[in-house]
């Protein structure tokens, strides 16, 4: 095995605005969570493959499968963010 192979097993995603590499067979959810909150990000939109999720049992369980995803922060009218 060489290093080439190993990446194979890394994915991109982006996370309001930031790339993050993810390994293939990571927990997407618990992934996600990890780097929200040490972002500080309670309100936010995830994207996986072109379509909004919705409802948490859309999340796939690893990356395998995840094309694209794209994490986009959302701010609740009314809220002030400094």
């Amino acid at each position: 095995m060489n290093l080439d192979n190993l990446s194979e097993y890394k994915k991109v995603i982006r996370i309001c605005g930031q790339e993050v590499e993810v390994n293939t067979t990571a927990g997407v959810a618990s992934t996600l969570r990890d780097k929200l909150s040490s972002l500080g990000v309670d309100s936010f939109a995830i994207i996986i493959n072109g379509e909004e999720i919705t409802n948490v049992a859309d999340i796939p369980a690893t990356f395998e499968d995840v094309e694209t995803l794209e994490v986009v922060r959302q701010v609740k009218a009314g809220v002030r963010r400094e």
